[in-house]
């Protein structure tokens, strides 16, 4: 989505949040644009007046500016941490259980 889209989207859509998330089943760290899209959501009137979340894999979170995501308030990072080996994912059941 164009840049200017999402912010007429969310300016037109939104009066006002408490909790507002990026990411979840996308990966959000693939757009390079992640840490200018977080700073406009910042920077919106309706900005998150609670919690801005990211949830991300963190592959990708290297090739960010992380400063950018710090100024935009970002209050919770949350990584997942995914596996496609069948052992890795029995053990975590068996430690869960």
């Amino acid at each position: 989505m164009d840049t200017s889209d999402f912010q007429m989207f969310l300016e037109e859509s939104l009066s006002g949040v408490s909790c507002f998330q990026v990411g979840s089943t996308m990966e959000p760290t693939l757009d390079p644009r992640l840490a200018d899209l977080l700073l406009l959501i910042s920077r919106l009137p309706a900005r998150p007046r609670h919690t801005f979340r990211l949830q991300t894999n963190g592959i990708l979170l290297h090739r960010h500016d992380h400063v950018k995501m710090r100024d935009a308030g970002l209050t919770i990072l949350t990584v997942s941490v995914d596996t496609l080996d069948p052992s890795v994912v029995a053990q975590a059941c068996q430690r869960s259980s």
